[in-house]
């Protein structure tokens, strides 16, 4: 595990660009990524659209997690992707996978497990909430943490919209690398606890990720 600590959010977005950079670059064909939503990301994502360097005709981008909300709500991560990232690189990226929210929840989940089935992230980009949640996988949800599926749908009363659609728990420890983003003295408490309280996946579902042999943690302590 690497543990990069930085003092600005230039910088998270730097390190973090670097480490893509290189995923990509070191993938012998197709590069498979998933895309976590949020407002940490969203300045990386402009940055990597703007990067000429990369060879985008070997990517192909997925979502991580959505909010059950229409694509062009505010609160969409498509929407907040597509913006960011999608758009700008259109005709240069291989695919953009994303949950289809304008289908009912079931069959939402069941298109995104056929999209993703079969196939290992080469990494996944993720944030982790102050109470220790990934994706939308919630501290408490037991059948959500121990789902064997590959993508699933879950709920919380923790923020405004309760339906979520996500990647399994099992999903994300499949990939063959990940990085978790963190920005503000606020989420300081939570990174402490992920990697030293003694507690199990049930109360702080990110603990899964300490058992990847890849993974990078990058804190920027400023928002």
């Amino acid at each position: 595990m690497d543990i990069i600590n930085v003092k600005k959010p230039e910088e998270l977005v730097k390190n973090a660009l670097t480490v893509i950079k290189e995923t990509i670059k070191d993938a012998p064909e197709l590069c498979r990524i998933a895309l976590s939503g949020g407002e940490t990301p969203q300045k990386l994502y402009k940055k990597i659209a703007k990067d000429t360097s990369i060879d985008f005709s070997k990517v192909e981008f997925y979502q991580v997690d959505e909010r059950y909300v229409n694509r062009y709500d505010k609160h969409s991560n498509y929407k907040m992707i597509a913006n960011t990232l999608i758009r700008p690189l259109a005709g240069k990226v291989k695919g953009f996978n994303f949950f289809d929210t304008s289908r009912s929840i079931d069959r939402c989940v069941k298109n995104y497990i056929k999209d993703i089935s079969g196939i290992q992230f080469d990494l996944v980009l993720l944030g982790m909430g102050k109470d220790g949640h990934i994706a939308s996988i919630f501290p408490g949800d037991k059948e959500a943490i121990d789902s064997k599926e590959q993508a699933l749908y879950t709920q919380t009363d923790d923020f405004p919209i309760h339906d979520r659609v996500t990647l399994s728990l099992k999903k994300i420890k499949d990939a063959k690398h990940a990085i978790i983003l963190l920005k503000g003295k606020a989420k300081k408490s939570i990174l402490k606890d992920f990697l030293e309280k003694d507690v199990d996946v049930y109360e702080l579902p990110a603990k899964v990720l300490l058992k990847k042999k890849k993974l990078t943690v990058i804190y920027s302590s400023k928002k």
